[in-house]
């Protein structure tokens, strides 16, 4: 059952209106469609970054860039959401270039629209200076050309929500939250895909290689879906995460008492030898998973059950009393934690 409030309401009927406008096409002609707004999303781009380079303020925006990415993130990896570029490439070239702090060694690579949002957001010459009209030109018509194929592939997104939906217990994530990362998930695709280089090759394999696309928006989509509703207070390795979210699809089929080596056994048919479960591990697992349901079980004012429980405000003698006897039922269960629960209310801040 969906959560139906006034913002579900409103985003159905914006969506609704979307829709209306987005053509019903067959496979091969969605396809051919799609290749053709990829390929004017990136050679916008390519224009967008040569205008730039040319631009008497190019290169100090970029070096702007090297140095926003090397010393205020301190981090050449968070440079990789800016490029429209394979990994390889990024970590052959790219990085190598950000570690000498060489502008100039990245003006080649092909950037997409979190670069280019990021620069008419950090340079106010160019939405106040005449001679940079193209720039801003460039930037709506790439904004525009990237929010038509998140329309065009809005149904997708929200195919893949329903379903995820429908097949996983419920949790802190509403279907609205899951709506929300398929579409951001989405927009990454959009952003990420890289064209392929097509000098040799027949129209059956562009076509095959630009079909793709929805392929990578897919699995872009499931691996950000499953990383949120396996979110937790605690971190877990990549596979634990894909373990917890095998383990909490399959706890729907048991209706009493639940057999965790039943899980642990079908959990492991999946995985290679050495990153198999015992059910006792896949128990500890999903125990340790279920306490990021503390900082969502808030109370009408905001704040979680703990914050309530152990407020010290000034209150009448009677509420005083009532909050004394909450400490003490509280303390008591707390006393019956386990090593792994102790710890996260450790991280959290409550000593105990």
């Amino acid at each position: 059952m969906y959560y139906y409030d006034d913002g579900f309401k409103v985003f159905a009927q914006g969506l609704e209106a979307i829709l209306a406008n987005v053509p019903v096409l067959s496979e091969p002609d969605l396809t051919i469609k799609q290749r053709g707004q990829l390929k004017g999303l990136v050679a916008l781009e390519g224009d967008f970054r040569k205008s730039l380079i040319a631009h008497r303020k190019g290169p100090e925006t970029y070096r702007q860039f090297v140095e926003h990415i090397c010393v205020e993130r301190g981090n050449i990896l968070s440079a990789r959401p800016y490029f429209r570029e394979r990994q390889e490439v990024f970590t052959e070239f790219i990085s190598r270039g950000l570690k000498k702090g060489s502008a100039t060694s990245i003006y080649k690579f092909k950037v997409n629209w979190t670069f280019i949002s990021w620069v008419v957001d950090s340079q106010p010459w160019i939405r106040n200076q005449a001679n940079a009209a193209d720039l801003r030109a460039l930037a709506t018509e790439i904004k525009a050309a990237r929010n038509e194929l998140l329309e065009q592939n809005l149904p997708l997104a929200i195919s893949q929500a329903k379903q995820f939906y429908a097949a996983t217990p419920r949790s802190h994530l509403t279907f609205m939250d899951i709506v929300q990362i398929q579409c951001q998930g989405l927009l990454l695709a959009i952003d990420k895909f890289c064209p392929p280089d097509e000098r040799g090759m027949t129209e059956t394999e562009s076509l095959d290689a630009y079909r793709s696309f929805r392929a990578v928006a897919i699995g872009i989509m499931r691996r950000d879906r499953v990383n949120d509703y396996s979110q937790t207070l605690m971190h877990f390795y990549p596979r634990d995460r894909q373990k917890i979210y095998w383990a909490n699809k399959m706890l729907r089929r048991f209706v009493d008492q639940v057999d965790h080596d039943v899980i642990s056994r079908e959990i492991n048919q999946n995985l290679p030898p050495t990153d198999q479960s015992t059910g006792e591990e896949v128990a500890d697992l999903l125990a340790a998973a279920s306490t990021v349901s503390a900082d969502f079980a808030s109370e009408p004012d905001g704040d979680t059950v703990v914050d309530s429980a152990v407020s010290d405000d000034c209150m009448r003698p009677d509420v005083r009393a009532e909050a004394e006897d909450l400490h003490e039922t509280l303390f008591e269960s707390i006393a019956q934690l386990n090593p792994i629960e102790t710890k996260l209310l450790a991280l959290k801040g409550i000593k105990l």
